[in-house]
C-alpha cells in the first residue's frame, strides 16, 4: 500500500517512464529521505525514508505525501520554527532560480527526542522543465559525537587552565612521579619554596640527597615505600627540607597513588607544604603548656607529672638502689608581696626572673625546678646518694637568693623559706609529698624565715590539730563559746578606773580555755578575724548599753578594743567578703560605723587600739581611715609601742590620742638604765605632741612609782586587776576604788 502511495503521481507527471520507476525503486532501500518537487514546490515522488523523516519532524504523512505542496508545509512551519524558515528560504531561492543548490544542517524536535539532519536541495532540468530534488540525512549520531568531543575538549582545556591557575596560586610545591617511566615532575613553586633557582633541583631521585634532611631520609624513604607496597591510596608525612641558604624548613607531604587493576602502583601525585610556622606555633603551645611564661621554668602541671614519674621509680626500686632516692624542696620568697605593693608588679616580675635564674644556677642539670605560682618555687633533687644533699642544696639556694638584687636602680633585699621532704617513707605519693613539703615550709616561715625545715610526722600532727582548731573556731560564735573579759585602765593621777580594755576569750566546749595567742593568728590567716572583730565590737557596744541601764546618769567608762592589721587592710579584707555580700563591708570604716549605729553606741564610747603592723602596709589607706574615724569622735591608741623600729615616725602624722608602752618595755624599766633613758625620751616627745601614755603590764609598785614620777598618764596590769568578766568589771568600777 505504501509502495503505491509513494509512486502514485499526477497524470501529467513527466517521469512515468520505466527508467524513472526503476530509479525510485532503487531509492527505497536507502536511509536518505528523498523527494522530487516540481517548479511550484509540489511533491512528485518520495521514498519510504521520506515518510520516516516526516514522523521524526512531527509532520503528518499526508502533508508530505506526493501531490502535497512542500512549499506550503515549509511556510506553515516557518511561522514558529527558525530552522523551518531556513529551509523555506533555501526552497524559494531554488524555485525562483536564484541558486541551483543549497546544503545546511538543522535540528528538529520529534515526539521522542531531538534529532539533527543534513538537508541538500538542488535543481535539475528535464525536457526543459525545472525540478527540485531534496534529501534529508539523519546525522544525529555524528552531531552528538562531535558535541561530546567538543565538550570534552572544552572541559580538558578548562581543567588545564584551572590546574595552571592552581599551580600558580598555590604556595605548595606540586610533584608527579611516573613510576613506569621513572620520571619526576616538580612545579616551579617547589624550587621557589626552597629558594633554589628554577630547575636547580634535579627531576630524579637525587632530589632527596639535595633537599631531605640527612636525619629524615631513612624514615622518609621507608614510609614512602611502605605506602607504595600497601593498599592505602592517600598518605601524609612530615620531614625537613634543606633550603638553598642551608637552613631547613618543616614540610608536610600529601599524595595519592594510582594503581593498575592488580594493585601495582603506576603513578604518585601530591603536594609539599611549608609548615615551619605551624610547627613553631605547636612547639610554642607545647612549651607554654608545660612552662611558666614569665621565668621559663617548668610550671605546676609539668612538675606534677615529673614528680609522679620519680615517685613511681622510687616505689619500684629496692632499698639497696640508692640512685632512686630524691628530695622535694618547696620554697617561698619572704615578704615578696611587700615588694610588689611598694615598687609595682613590673619590678616584682623582674625580681622573679632573677630569682629563677639564680635557682637554676644552683642546681644540677638533671634536677627539676618549677614555678608553681606567685613567688612559690618547687625543686626536685634526683639521684641523691647522701641524705645531707638536700640540706647542702637548701643552704646554697638561700645564700644565692639572699644576695642583694638591683632592679631598675632599686636595691632589693630578699630572702626565702624552704620546706624539705626526703624520700624515706615506704608509702608515698605526689600529693602527699607536696602537702608535707608545704607543712615544712609553713614551719620554716614560723621559725623566722630565711631558713629551711625538714618535714617530720610531728608537723603533720600539729597541722592537723591546727586545722581542727580552725574548724572549731569558725563555729565558736554560733556555739556561744566566746566572751570578752575587761581589764581596767587606771589613771595614775588619782588611781581611779578611767576605761577598760576588752580582751577576747574562747572557752572550747571540750578543750576548755584556749589562749588568744593560739587562736588569733589562726583567725588572721583564715580570714575569720573579720567576723571575730565584728563580734568583739558588738559585744563591747552591748556591754556599754547594759552598764548605762544600771547607772543614774548613764555615764560609763569607755571600752577599748584591739584590731588586727588585716581588718585595716582593704585588699586583704576584700578576699574574705562573700560574693553575695555588700562590698562596702570590706571597708573597716563602714563596718565600724554600721555596727555602732545598729547598737546605738556613741563613737566617743569606744576606743580603738591598733598595732604598728597595721601601718606597715597601705599606710595611706590606713591614715585616711584614721582621719575619718577621728572626725566622727573615735579615740585611737597605738598598741605595743616601743617594739617597732619606726614607731616614732607615725606619731606626728596620724591622729593618735595615746600610745601603749609594751609590757616588755615596762619590765626593763627598773632594771636597765638605757631602757629608762629611752623611756624618758619617749615621755618628753609624746607630751610635746599632746599624746597620752598608757603603760601596760604593770606588775610591781616599783614600776608604778617610776611611771608616776615620769608623769605617765595611765597604766594597766595585774598590779591593779587581771581581766575580769563583764559583770565583775562593772562591779569593780562601781566600787569607785582608788589604787
Amino acid at each position: 500500500m505504501q509502495q503505491e502511495v509513494i509512486f502514485h503521481t499526477t497524470p501529467h507527471s513527466p517521469l512515468n517512464e520505466p527508467l524513472a520507476r526503476a530509479l525510485f525503486e532503487s531509492l527505497q532501500t536507502t536511509k536518505t529521505s528523498f523527494a522530487l518537487l516540481d517548479a511550484s514546490g509540489t511533491i512528485l515522488y518520495a521514498n519510504r525514508a521520506w515518510f520516516r523523516f516526516g514522523e521524526q519532524n512531527g509532520a503528518f504523512k499526508p502533508s508530505i505525501a506526493p501531490g502535497a505542496s512542500y512549499l506550503r508545509v515549509c511556510e506553515q512551519a516557518a511561522a514558529y520554527d527558525l530552522h523551518a524558515a531556513r529551509a523555506l528560504q533555501s526552497l524559494k531561492q531554488l524555485l525562483h532560480r536564484e541558486t541551483d543548490s543549497d546544503t545546511f544542517e538543522y535540528p528538529c524536535h520529534g515526539p521522542d527526542e531531538k534529532r539533527w539532519f543534513l538537508a541538500r536541495l538542488w535543481a535539475c532540468e528535464v525536457d526543459g522543465k525545472r525540478y527540485i530534488a531534496t534529501e534529508h540525512l539523519d546525522i544525529t549520531q555524528r552531531v552528538v559525537a562531535e558535541q561530546r568531543a567538543k565538550e570534552a575538549t572544552q572541559q580538558a582545556e578548562a581543567s588545564q587552565e584551572r590546574f595552571r591557575l592552581a599551580v600558580q596560586a598555590t604556595s605548595d610545591g606540586l610533584w608527579d612521579i611516573d613510576l613506569a617511566n621513572q620520571q619526576l615532575y616538580l612545579s616551579e613553586r617547589f624550587d621557589e619554596m626552597l629558594g633554589y633557582p628554577k630547575g636547580y633541583i634535579p627531576r630524579t631521585v637525587e632530589w632527596m640527597e639535595i633537599c631531605v634532611h640527612p636525619e629524615d631520609r631513612a624514615a622518609f624513604f621507608e614510609s614512602f615505600m611502605q605506602w607504595l607496597s600497601g593498599d592505602q591510596t592517600y598518605h601524609t608525612w612530615e620531614h625537613r627540607l634543606r633550603k638553598h641558604d642551608g637552613t631547613y624548613i618543616w614540610a608536610l607531604g600529601q599524595g595519592i597513588v594510582l594503581r593498575d587493576p592488580q594493585g601495582s602502583p603506576l603513578r604518585v601525585i601530591g603536594a609539599t607544604s611549608d609548615i615551619t610556622h605551624q610547627r613553631e606555633m605547636e612547639e610554642k603551645l607545647r612549651f607554654n603548656a608545660y612552662h611558666d611564661p614569665l621565668t621559663g621554668l617548668s610550671n605546676r602541671l609539668s612538675f606534677y607529672e615529673r614528680l609522679h614519674q620519680v615517685v613511681a621509680r622510687f616505689q619500684r626500686s629496692s632499698p639497696e638502689e640508692t640512685y632512686s632516692n630524691f628530695a622535694l624542696l618547696l620554697m617561698d620568697l619572704d615578704h615578696f608581696k611587700q615588694i610588689n605593693d611598694t615598687f609595682g608588679h613590673q619590678t616584682g616580675d623582674l625580681l622573679l626572673k632573677e630569682i629563677a635564674s639564680r635557682i637554676k644556677k644552683s642546681l644540677r642539670s638533671h634536677d627539676t625546678v618549677a614555678r608553681l605560682g606567685g613567688d612559690e618555687f618547687a625543686i626536685l633533687l634526683e639521684l641523691i646518694q647522701r641524705e645531707r644533699t638536700p640540706q647542702v642544696v637548701a643552704k646554697r639556694l638561700l645564700d644565692a637568693i639572699s644576695r642583694p638584687v638591683e632592679i631598675q636602680g632599686i636595691q632589693l633585699d630578699i630572702g626565702a623559706s624552704i620546706g624539705i621532704v626526703f624520700s624515706s617513707a615506704s608509702q608515698i605519693n605526689a600529693d602527699e609529698l607536696l602537702r608535707e613539703a608545704d607543712i615544712a615550709l609553713y614551719r620554716a616561715k614560723s621559725n623566722g624565715r630565711r631558713s629551711f625545715v625538714f618535714y617530720d610526722q610531728e608537723m603533720h600532727l600539729r597541722v592537723r590539730q591546727r586545722t581542727e582548731l580552725e574548724m572549731d573556731l569558725r563555729h565558736s560564735i554560733e556555739r556561744n563559746e566566746l566572751s570578752i573579759h575587761l581589764q581596767p585602765i587606771i589613771s595614775l593621777e588619782n588611781g581611779m578606773i578611767c576605761s577598760f580594755e576588752a580582751l577576747l576569750r574562747w572557752k572550747h566546749s571540750q578543750k576548755g580555755m584556749i589562749s588568744p595567742a593560739e587562736f588569733i593568728p589562726i583567725a588572721e590567716e583564715c580570714g575569720f578575724i573579720y567576723p571575730l572583730g565584728e563580734w568583739v565590737l558588738r559585744e563591747a557596744c552591748r556591754t556599754i548599753q547594759q552598764w548605762k541601764q544600771h547607772t543614774a546618769n548613764a555615764v560609763v567608762p569607755t571600752i577599748s578594743i584591739n584590731t588586727s592589721a588585716r581588718e585595716w587592710n582593704a585588699s586583704a579584707a576584700q578576699k574574705f567578703i562573700r560574693p553575695n555580700e555588700d562590698q562596702g563591708r570590706a571597708s573597716f570604716y563602714h563596718r565600724v560605723c554600721s555596727i555602732l549605729k545598729e547598737e546605738n553606741t556613741l563613737f566617743s564610747e569606744i576606743s580603738i587600739e591598733l598595732t604598728e603592723s597595721a601601718l606597715l602596709t597601705e599606710l595611706d589607706h590606713t591614715a585616711h581611715l584614721l582621719e575619718q574615724l577621728a572626725q566622727d569622735g573615735f579615740h585611737f591608741m597605738l598598741d605595743d609601742f616601743g617594739t617597732g623600729y619606726s614607731s616614732l615616725s607615725y606619731l606626728h602624722r596620724l591622729p593618735f590620742h595615746a600610745i601603749k608602752l609594751d609590757r616588755s618595755f615596762i619590765h626593763d624599766l627598773t632594771q636597765n638604765n638605757r631602757s629608762k633613758a629611752v623611756f624618758e625620751g619617749i615621755v618628753t616627745m609624746t607630751r610635746s605632741l599632746g599624746i597620752q601614755i598608757v603603760a601596760e603590764g604593770v606588775e610591781t609598785n616599783e614600776q608604778r612609782a617610776v611611771l608616776h614620777q615620769a608623769k605617765v598618764d595611765k597604766a594597766q596590769g595585774y598590779l591593779f586587776s587581771p581581766p575580769l568578766p563583764k559583770d565583775k568589771a562593772f562591779a569593780l568600777w562601781q566600787e569607785q576604788r582608788s589604787w
